[in-house]
């Protein structure tokens, strides 16, 4: 949905790279001027899921009814991410990297391995620092 790289892309959709647009328009046999334009309706929910998808696919941070479950999914081009969340009133630090030394996702607090890589027990105003060990590409 994030318009570019190129010039031709800008000038195509007609979308300027400070939001994302609800929809571009189709129909580019019908109307092959104005296929691709952006919809230019900025106040629409697509930042929202956008968020949602970073946070809750990208970074792995998703609540339950017991806590926040942490399982991120990097692309294995990456060596890893830090994340700053407000979860449930508390805030989470959150260093997510890769380790050698890891089999699977290992998700830490204070050096101590979390049962289910979930954070439990959490209260408002508290702040929460984790380590997530993701294992080093194959290859």
């Amino acid at each position: 949905m994030v318009p570019g790289p190129s010039e031709e892309d800008y000038l195509q959709r007609g979308q300027m790279p400070i939001y994302i647009p609800n929809y571009y328009r189709g129909a580019w046999r019908e109307f092959p001027r104005t296929a691709g334009r952006s919809s230019q309706l900025f106040n629409t929910g697509t930042v929202s899921w956008v968020y949602r998808c970073v946070s809750e696919g990208l970074c792995g941070l998703r609540g339950d009814a017991d806590g926040l479950c942490v399982r991120p999914n990097l692309p294995s081009w990456w060596d890893g991410a830090q994340v700053r969340r407000r979860f449930r009133g508390a805030t989470f630090a959150i260093d997510i990297r890769r380790s050698a030394d890891a089999h699977e996702v290992t998700v830490l607090q204070g050096g101590q391995p979390l049962p289910a890589g979930r954070v439990t027990g959490i209260r408002e105003g508290e702040t929460y620092e984790l380590t997530v060990l993701v294992p080093k590409k194959q290859g």
